[in-house]
């Protein structure tokens, strides 16, 4: 079983514990002080496999945008304690507003009418439409703050199959595209998956350095 490690002592270590969307970007502040500068940010997507140049510009986008929303100010860090904060139109509906797993939501992701058989993958299509039909009809945010978070989903689905798709899936039309199963996105929305995922590169780059 995999072990995430005991949170360091500082801020965060006296608090209550962490939700899963609290977990989940944990992972990208591994000194426990429940802020992620753009450095940690950086390492943590190269550490999962993400290539330098995208990484880069990831940070970017990820820490303005998380910055903002979780510290309610322009800001280059992001709160862990305050990342429910940072849930944003044009997504699954899989983290509750307390960044909990919603496990109904969760389920109606693999039954859904944007789905096709095999019902236990998803490729990013699928996932996508999801999202798309869920939309944004309250607008907390505004008409940009919409197109906003609808651009930014489409980039961390994107993502999310880059690094962590595990299978493949035969479309309609006959078409074979990768696929991420259930049981990995529901690692990813507990929490669990960047760990695997780094903890699984760490092996092969040891495994790579050995053999020659």
């Amino acid at each position: 079983m995999l072990r995430i490690g005991r949170v360091s002592e500082g801020p965060m270590s006296d608090t209550e514990p962490l939700t899963v969307l609290e977990r989940h970007v944990s992972y990208f502040d591994p000194d426990g002080d429940g802020e992620i500068s753009m450095s940690q940010t950086f390492r943590g997507l190269r550490g999962v496999g993400v290539g330098a140049v995208i990484a880069g510009l990831l940070t970017i986008l990820i820490n303005l945008f998380l910055g903002y929303l979780t510290h309610g100010k322009p800001s280059t860090s992001v709160s862990v304690r305050d990342i429910a904060r940072g849930k944003h139109p044009y997504d699954t509906g899989t983290f509750s507003v307390k960044g909990e797993l919603d496990e109904a939501n969760f389920a109606a992701l693999f039954s859904a009418p944007t789905a096709c058989a095999p019902f236990d993958r998803l490729t990013r299509d699928e996932i996508r439409r999801m999202i798309v039909k869920r939309g944004d009809p309250k607008k907390p945010f505004g008409e940009i703050g919409s197109v906003l978070s609808n651009w930014f989903s489409g980039r961390e689905i994107q993502l999310l199959l880059c690094v962590a798709s595990d299978c493949k899936k035969v479309t309609s039309s006959g078409e074979e595209l990768p696929a991420i199963s259930r049981r990995t996105l529901r690692r990813f929305y507990t929490g669990h998956l960047l760990f695997l995922l780094a903890r699984h590169k760490r092996m092969k780059d040891s495994r790579a350095r050995a053999a020659h």
